[in-house]
């Protein structure tokens, strides 16, 4: 092509002109592509990317942040969807199913979740198979300690409100479990 030829009487070029039927061209045969992303975002949720969303959100719940709410019935589905079984004799217990991959929260495996009514409150809990108690507190910035009354067992806590409580204990919290560490989230009423 002569650059003469694109250059009007000021000597710029009439790039306009040269640019416009290429990007037609391209926007024409992007829309398919566009289509088919769009297709893709409309999909539903695989059970991985699922279970990861839950994961999240359990995640988020147990840090007990301030505003922290929930109902046990939502959380009861959110175990539930998150691949935990709920005991038959006991509703507020969930344990990992017997076959297949154990979900894992914090990076730890969980071997128990419960979810119920408190004395003047009400808490979710998982206990974890992994990081130590201690560990497990100072990941999730619960700094403060105190024992369980009439033992000797530590345990360590974060008010995250006047209403919320992220609670963490180690191995020795619960003598019938074998665990590494358990995360609460307390709500008080």
């Amino acid at each position: 092509m002569n650059p003469a030829a694109c250059t009007d009487f000021t000597g710029k070029l009439k790039m306009k002109k040269i640019l416009i039927l290429p990007l037609t061209l391209a926007s024409f045969f992007a829309l398919p592509q566009l289509a088919v992303q769009a297709a893709d975002l409309a999909r539903p949720m695989d059970k991985a990317q699922g279970s990861t969303r839950i994961q999240r959100q359990l995640e988020t719940l147990l840090l007990c942040k301030s505003g922290t709410n929930f109902s046990i019935k939502s959380v009861a589905s959110k175990f539930q969807a998150f691949g935990l079984v709920q005991d038959p004799k006991e509703s507020s217990y969930f344990f990992p199913p017997k076959d297949g991959p154990k979900p894992m929260l914090f990076g730890n495996q969980v071997l128990l979740a419960e979810v119920r009514k408190a004395p003047g409150g009400q808490l979710v809990m998982v206990y974890l198979k992994g990081d130590s108690g201690i560990n497990m507190a100072k990941n999730l910035g619960a700094t403060e300690m105190n024992y369980v009354l009439d033992a000797n067992i530590p345990y360590y806590y974060k008010e995250t409100s006047k209403r919320t409580k992220l609670v963490v204990g180690g191995s020795d919290y619960s003598p019938h479990l074998i665990h590494d560490s358990n995360v609460m989230c307390r709500i008080e009423e």
